[in-house]
């Protein structure tokens, strides 16, 4: 009878190889998957961050004859009472920035009862690059995934690409 034959160091060599590269690769997916469930959470924190604005302008207009605020100080006139959430101006992709979001210049001052399509014109969108910015569709930036988020005077908010731009109303 002879002995069981014992793996040449080769055949050991190569299966550890093989567990290596395992490894590796499924680190590889793993990373792959944490890094795109990364950018979904910052991108609802965003859209989460826009709702809460969408509050502060409804106490602001219900305290103000339905009137919007002033663009050059709106990040100030909401800051001063009417935003109740966690810290709203921040975009999750643009932390260092202090207001991520930028206001329709438009609408400065403008009464809202009055606007004729709140449901497509533009309040607040991913675009601004300070406190108090303001302006039209040219500071729009899309930060999440190729779109940025716009809230509407009428309330609802949802995520834009670039190219969707010309089909939203920027002026009242």
């Amino acid at each position: 009878m002879t002995a069981p034959r014992r793996p040449s160091r080769l055949a050991s060599g190569l299966g550890t190889c093989a567990l290596v590269v395992a490894a590796v690769a499924l680190g590889a997916l793993t990373w792959h998957a944490y890094v795109k469930a990364s950018k979904l959470a910052r991108a609802s924190t965003c859209y989460d961050n826009v709702e809460a604005l969408s509050v502060s302008f409804s106490m602001y207009r219900a305290d103000h004859a339905d009137r919007l605020p002033l663009a050059p100080n709106w990040c100030d006139a909401l800051d001063s009472g009417y935003v109740k959430a966690w810290d709203p101006w921040r975009c999750p992709e643009l932390p260092e920035v202090s207001c991520g979001y930028a206001y329709n210049a438009h609408l400065s001052g403008a009464d809202a009862a009055v606007i004729a399509s709140p449901d497509t014109l533009a309040l607040v969108f991913d675009g601004g690059w300070g406190w108090n910015a303001a302006g039209g569709p040219a500071l729009f930036a899309p930060r999440h995934r190729g779109c940025g988020t716009v809230l509407y005077v009428g309330g609802w908010r949802n995520c834009r690409r670039p190219e969707d731009l010309p089909g939203l109303t920027w002026n009242p």
